[in-house]
C-alpha cells in the first residue's frame, strides 16, 4: 500500500522526491509518453502489425501442418511441403494485387502484416531445411532429395500462379 511519506524513486531523468508516489510516477510517465513523435508511434503500429501477422500466420501453420499430416502422414513432411507451396502462392497472389499495377492499394503497414507478419509466420523455410536435413541424416537420401525438389519447384511456380492469378480480370 502506498502512504503519504516521502519516498525517492529512481526513474529515468534522475531521482526524484515524491510526496504522493503514484500520482508523480503517472505524471513521469504520461511527460514521457507525450514526447514521442507521431511519427514515431507509426513506426512502432508497423512492427505491432508484423507481430500479430506473425501469430496469425503461426497459428496457421501449426492447424495446416497437423492436418495434413492426419491426412497423409508424418513419413514425409507434407504439413510443411503444403504451408511453404499455399505461402508461396498466397504471397505472390497479395504480391500481385497491391503492386503499383495492382487493383489494391493498400498501406505499407498492410502488405508488412500480410506479407511480413502473416506470410513470415506462416511459410517455414527453417522447418524446411531442418527436416530435409533429418531426412538425410536418417539415410532417406530419396526423401530429402525430393522435398528440395518438390518444394523449389511447386513453391516457384505457385508464386508465379498466384501473380498471374492477381492480374485474372475482376469480378465485380
Amino acid at each position: 500500500m502506498l502512504s503519504s511519506a516521502n519516498i525517492s524513486i529512481f526513474l529515468p531523468g534522475g531521482w526524484i522526491l515524491h510526496k504522493s508516489p503514484l500520482k508523480n510516477i503517472l505524471e513521469h510517465v504520461t511527460r514521457t509518453l507525450s514526447k514521442f513523435s507521431v511519427r514515431m508511434l507509426q513506426g512502432l503500429q508497423i512492427y505491432l502489425m508484423v507481430f500479430l501477422g506473425g501469430a496469425l500466420g503461426s497459428v496457421a501453420r501449426y492447424a495446416l501442418s497437423v492436418w495434413v499430416a492426419g491426412k497423409w502422414g508424418n513419413a514425409f513432411p507434407w504439413g510443411t511441403f503444403a504451408v511453404n507451396a499455399l505461402g508461396c502462392l498466397f504471397i505472390g497472389w497479395f504480391y500481385g494485387i497491391t503492386s503499383s499495377n495492382g487493383s489494391f492499394i493498400v498501406s505499407p503497414t498492410v502488405r508488412a502484416f500480410v506479407m511480413i507478419g502473416i506470410c513470415g509466420g506462416f511459410t517455414t523455410m527453417s522447418s524446411f531445411t531442418l527436416q530435409t536435413m533429418l531426412l538425410a541424416l536418417d539415410g532417406q537420401m530419396r526423401w530429402a532429395l525430393m522435398n528440395i525438389g518438390l518444394s523449389l519447384a511447386v513453391c516457384l511456380v505457385f508464386t508465379w500462379l498466384g501473380m498471374v492469378i492477381s492480374h485474372w480480370p475482376k469480378f465485380r
